[in-house]
């Protein structure tokens, strides 16, 4: 092999890497859009499970409440409105912690690594080169709900 056809192929590695790195570049970019998108729509869900469902129940309960009071039935009233209590009370750490994800950036760790995973292999399919990621440290990320504390 003589010292041209050395040059050539060491040019051409060097735009394939060229053409990887922005590529990687574009996937990471990517991955930071999805992540975003992912997580906006998780606390929607979040939010819904817990603050609209909860306040929905809440007003039931109230609502029967009314109801047994219009028809003398005190005891009853008290026994439910003891229970709307409860429900209410049971309910606001989930609450919480929804509202804390709106406050803190956070990242669920379980989205975040099938994200990457499908960026890397598409990344592994386009170019001639091999990718890989070790994404273990990423499933031990602790959950930002146990530490929130503090009223609303």
């Amino acid at each position: 092999m003589n010292v041209h056809t050395l040059l050539q192929e060491l040019d051409a590695t060097y735009r394939q890497l060229k053409e990887a790195h922005t590529q990687l570049s574009a996937s990471m970019l990517r991955i930071e859009e999805l992540t975003a998108i992912n997580e906006r729509q998780r606390i929607a869900r979040d939010l819904h499970d817990t603050l609209v469902q909860g306040t929905v129940g809440l007003i039931m309960q109230l609502e029967v409440v009314l109801a047994q009071l219009r028809q003398q039935r005190t005891a009853r009233a008290q026994e439910t409105l003891q229970q709307s209590v409860e429900a209410a009370r049971n309910s606001l750490p989930d609450a919480r912690c929804a509202i804390g994800h709106l406050r803190e950036e956070h990242l669920c760790p379980d989205d975040l690594v099938e994200i990457i995973q499908e960026e890397v292999q598409r990344l592994t399919t386009t170019m001639p080169i091999t990718c890989q990621a070790d994404l273990a440290a990423l499933t031990s990320i602790p959950l930002h709900c146990a530490n929130i504390s503090g009223a609303l």
